[in-house]
């Protein structure tokens, strides 16, 4: 029999999940955290969020940040997304009136330090691009052109799992892609990603479809349907080891570990190609340097319809001189 306490969770996310629209790799991570605070609400004898008070909120931000037998200590940015979440709850809850007052409210999530992501080296990468797959193999064209889209994009995995084939405009060399909440982005695609796009899509998609059908996802797995964030992860961490990567890359950015890959810190207006308005940039100061001193191979001369200046060598926002183009790229 389930308590007043976890309807009320139940509600929320149910909120989250339709009113919302958040995606179901967001809504999964507030569904455990929001378990696990559950959990700790009930070992304090709460069984209904009108009994709780800043103190559990304040226990439960101490128990995530020590650890217990089940779990691990949280490091900072961790214990902040779920404390948002458990804010976000309370705020529900009052605004839905199943309390008089927001318990939560004083309670601040840590504060994560804000840093860069460690870069691949140039060279790095392009053994990570030629160790994708068995040489000559269906997959191997396959996961070539998973990583030269992450790569040539910036996308996030999901993002780039998620593409369906009427997605790419392989003519004006551009991709939409499907981001957090139902957020959808245009991006440009380099030449190298093109070219391994369309080598793939010639050929080695219509193998991997299924005789039943498929998804008209443009990464299919070996039985035909759409390929899974996990083993998108899995194609790039094999692809680093069999070229002798030893530095971490991560799953959910691959692309913004890369020196040359700032792609994804531009932001297109919502109407698509030709949007009137300017790129709209991520707010570290160090990624505005980074763009003008490099850029993908391939994109460089793929600048957004709405970008100030042509071919892809700066940007005005960032009030830097452009940089001609380095050898290697095109």
């Amino acid at each position: 029999m389930t308590t007043p306490l976890e309807r009320a969770v139940a509600d929320y996310l149910s909120h989250l999940g339709v009113e919302r629209g958040l995606a179901a790799n967001t809504l999964g991570s507030y569904r455990r955290d929001l378990r696990r605070y559950t959990d700790v609400l009930h070992a304090r004898g709460r069984d209904d969020v009108a009994a709780v008070e800043e103190a559990d909120v304040l226990g439960f931000l101490a128990a995530l940040r020590t650890g217990d037998e089940d779990h691990p200590p949280l490091g900072a940015a961790s214990t902040a997304r779920a404390v948002v979440a458990v804010r976000g709850f309370h705020k529900f809850c009052l605004r839905e009136r199943l309390v008089a007052t927001d318990v939560s409210a004083g309670v601040k999530p840590p504060r994560p330090a804000a840093r860069l992501p460690k870069a691949l080296d140039l060279a790095d990468v392009e053994a990570i691009l030629q160790a994708a797959g068995e040489p000559g193999t269906t997959l191997a064209k396959r996961d070539r052109a998973l990583l030269e889209v992450l790569y040539g994009t910036g996308a996030r995995i999901s993002e780039a799992v998620g593409l369906d084939v009427d997605d790419l405009d392989l003519e004006n060399g551009t991709a939409r892609l499907h981001g957090k909440g139902g957020k959808t982005r245009i991006v440009p695609v380099g030449s190298y990603a093109l070219a391994a796009v369309e080598d793939y899509l010639a050929g080695a998609r219509t193998a991997l479809v299924s005789a039943k059908g498929s998804p008209p996802a443009v990464f299919l797995n070996a039985r035909g349907g759409r390929l899974s964030r996990q083993s998108a992860w899995t194609v790039l961490t094999r692809a680093a080891q069999r070229a002798g990567i030893t530095t971490e890359v991560s799953p959910a950015h691959p692309a913004a570990l890369v020196r040359d890959a700032p792609a994804r810190r531009w932001r297109r207006r919502p109407g698509g190609p030709g949007a009137a308005g300017p790129c709209v940039r991520d707010d570290h100061p160090d990624l505005h340097a980074r763009h003008d001193r490099e850029a993908p191979r391939g994109v460089r001369d793929r600048a957004p319809a709405c970008c100030p200046l042509t071919p892809w060598t700066g940007c005005r926002v960032s009030r830097t001189r452009p940089r001609p183009t380095r050898e290697g790229h095109r």
